[in-house]
Parts: structure tokens; sequence; C-alpha cells
């Protein structure tokens, strides 16, 4: 090939830098390498001309580029190896408004070297099927972290369960919300149905992205660390029930038991933590509101992993979420300092987490690595090591690897065609033969 620099196929093509220059005449038979007319002080040492087989490269013959049907097939050909020229910008013109030379870049094998001599930057062959093929599944990481979110939701039933005999029997305490707030006894089961909108909504975001398996770690990560937060706030301070009309079982006359606290697990673990299916009878639960957060956290999914064109979405998730926290006042469910503490720990947590999984330098110098949770961000960040930046807005059906790798080929090879095919126009035009 004609020099530069290769670049490894990644998520689109292959783009060559520093190309030498090729002379007009696309039937003049052998093609020549030559430089690009330099200006300056250094003008003198780079008028001379150089082959194009320098380095072992073999030159381009007539029967590869001859006129602009052969570039064009040529190019195509080029395409359907797995390389991509991106484009033919940077040809100095001439004092007479033609272009003296056209940068091009082709390859006359079946890999691309990098013209630094070294071996790290090849693109075999088989780049296409790389493309083509599914990202690494980290199943088993999601499923760390599945078990991690289990874990943060028994700690915080457990603390329920403990801070339930506590509870002060005492009148609510003086809000500034509340007090100004009539009100209506239905309006948390409207909020609870308004958050399992957003949790349907949110999973189904994680299960249609390609990158599905990051995202659900990340969510579950999320929740996890959100519920072993909130065992630790509720367990520690005892607020009396703010709604008068909510249904608080009896407290226990002594001591719990085992089976007392097993049998109040399996109640709220069956009623999956919500009370309009009348499983969650205990009180106490309130700083901070895990309604909030969770609602809030679906809206920030929602709003990270899709595209920013689909404003309809992300407008309609962030109502639906102010909705369910307002109707969540309305309730009387928790008290003004649990909701506000909800959103504001909710969204530290995961701009924090976030910054740092998209921003190398968070990783090696940042006041985040003295977080809790650094070492288990570490952990379920491994595979994402090199690889920063927000995840790529990529959605696709979980079908079987063999028929997602082939339909991605199909379509990658037909993008490489018709960039190819311009490139080709492109080329003919600066060689003067169109």
């Amino acid at each position: 090939m004609l020099g530069g620099h290769c670049t490894r196929l990644g998520s689109s093509s292959c783009s060559w830098h520093q190309p030498r220059r090729v002379s007009r005449g696309c039937s003049s038979g052998t093609m020549t390498a030559t430089a690009a007319p330099a200006t300056g002080p250094d003008a003198s040492s780079a008028a001379s001309t150089e082959p194009a087989s320098t380095s072992g490269e073999a030159p381009f013959q007539q029967s590869n580029v001859g006129y602009c049907k052969q570039c064009s097939d040529a190019l195509i050909d080029f395409s359907s190896n797995g390389y991509h020229p991106l484009s033919t910008a940077g040809a100095d013109d001439s004092d007479d408004g033609k272009p003296s030379a056209t940068l091009i870049s082709m390859p006359t094998s079946s890999r691309c070297q990098a013209s630094n001599g070294y071996e790290d930057d090849v693109v075999e062959e088989s780049a296409l099927e790389e493309l083509a093929a599914k990202p690494p599944s980290d199943f088993w990481r999601a499923f760390l972290a599945l078990l991690f979110m289990f874990t943060g939701m028994t700690m915080t039933a457990v603390s329920l369960i403990f801070v339930h005999e506590r509870v002060p029997s005492s009148p609510p305490l003086p809000d500034v919300l509340l007090t100004r707030v009539t009100h209506i006894p239905w309006a948390l089961d409207v909020c609870e149905y308004l958050l399992i909108v957003t949790l349907a909504a949110t999973y189904i975001t994680a299960f249609l992205h390609r990158h599905r398996w990051v995202v659900l770690r990340r969510i579950f990560f999320m929740i996890g660390m959100l519920f072993s937060y909130r065992s630790v706030t509720i367990f520690v301070t005892a607020l009396p029930n703010p709604s008068p009309t909510y249904y608080c079982e009896p407290k226990q006359s002594g001591s719990l038991g085992f089976e007392q606290i097993f049998a109040r697990l399996l109640r709220l673990g069956s009623g999956g933590g919500f009370s309009i299916n009348g499983n969650h009878v205990y009180c106490g639960d309130y700083i901070f509101s895990g309604h909030t957060a969770i609602l809030t956290l679906g809206y920030l999914v929602i709003r990270e992993y899709t595209s920013p064109r689909l404003t309809v979405l992300h407008w309609t998730s962030w109502i639906v979420s102010l909705t369910g926290v307002g109707f969540l006042v309305l309730s009387h469910g928790h008290y003004t300092i649990d909701i506000v503490l909800g959103y504001w720990i909710t969204t530290r947590l995961w701009w924090m987490y976030h910054t740092a999984a998209n921003f190398a330098g968070q990783r090696t110098h940042g006041y985040f690595r003295q977080a809790c949770w650094w070492r288990a961000f570490l952990f379920f960040e491994a595979d994402r090591r090199y690889s920063y930046g927000p995840l790529p807005y990529e959605f696709d059906l979980p079908w079987p690897t063999r028929i997602r790798a082939a339909a991605a080929a199909a379509h990658q090879l037909a993008r490489c065609r018709h960039s190819a095919a311009e490139l080709a126009v492109q080329t003919c035009h600066k060689l003067g033969l169109l």
C-alpha cells in the first residue's frame, strides 16, 4: 500500500493518515507515489520523487487502476476486504486551480501495516468478521451485580423489620410541604403504578441495548448501592409515620426471633417492596425515599443510553418520574427531606459512576478513587479498561450470535461498498478523468 498509518477497525472503519501522493494520469501504466509540493525552507528537500515500491510495497499497476471504472472496482474490492478509506481530503492545488496530486490509499496485500514498521496496528482480512461479531459477553459480571442488588434489598428489608419496632407513635413531624398539601390516600397507589411503568421502560431499554450486559450491571450496581445506603439511614433514625391513614402492623411484644424475622422478610420480598399488594405493612423506612430513588434512576437510564434525538421519550420519562414524585407527596408517604435526599443521592451516585467510567483521568488521579464503592467499580468496569466515553446508541434484538453476526457483516459490507464508490468518484474527479 502507499504509506500511511492504519488504525485498527473498531466500530466503523479503517482510516489512513499521512498517505503519499499519486501522480495524475490513471492510464499511464505504473503509478508512482510522489511527495507533495512543499513550500518554505524545506522546499528543496521535499521536491524529490520516490518510487511507490519502497519498503517492499508493490506499485499500482494499470490492471488495478487504469481508468475510472478500474479505480472504482479496485476501491470496491478494497472495501470488501474489510478496509474503508474515509476521504481524499488534504490534496494541494496547483497554481492553475487543478489538483496537482491526489491523496488516495489502497492496499496491495491482505494486510495493512503501520508506516513505522511495527505490527501493533494491523488490520487483518477477518476485520469484518470481528466488526460484525457480538460485543464480548459479560454476563457473569452482570449476574454478580444482580446478586449485589438483592443483597442491598435484603439489608434494607432487615433494617425495616427491626426499625418497625422502634417507630414512634407520636404525630407526624412538622413538614413545610406536607402541612400545605391535602392528603390523598390513593395517591400512593398511583405513584407505584408509575414506578412500575418506569422500571419496565428502564429494563426494556437495557435489554434492547447492544451492550446490554454493561447497562444491566450498572443498573443492578446502582440499585444495590442505593439500597445499601438506605439500609443504614433508615436504621439509625426512626421517624414517626407521616401519613395518618397508612396501616402499620402491630409491634411484636418482646424481642424478635429468627422465625419472626424470616417470616417478615418473606412477606416483604413476595410483595417486591410495594404497598399496592398489601404486603408492605411495616413502617419506618422513610430516610431516604426508595420511590424517588428508583423513579430518578429510571429517567437517568433512559436519558443516558438512548439517542439525544429521542426527545419525546426523554420528556415522557421525565414527566412520568416527576408525576410519580408528585403523587408520593400527595399521599404523605414520605417527608420532604426523604424525597430530597432520594433525588440527591441517586443523581450524585449516577454522575460520579459515569464520570469515572467515561473519563480515563478519573481512574488514575481522580478524587472518586476515595469512594467506598471504588474497588467494586474497578471490578465491574474491568472489561472497559481501555475503552472510555459513553456507550454508543446501538440497539438490537437478542438474536443468536450467528444471525446477528451475519446481519452485521452484510450491513457493514454494504456501507463499505457505498463509501468506496463515493471515494472512487471523488478520486476520478481529482485525477481529471470525469
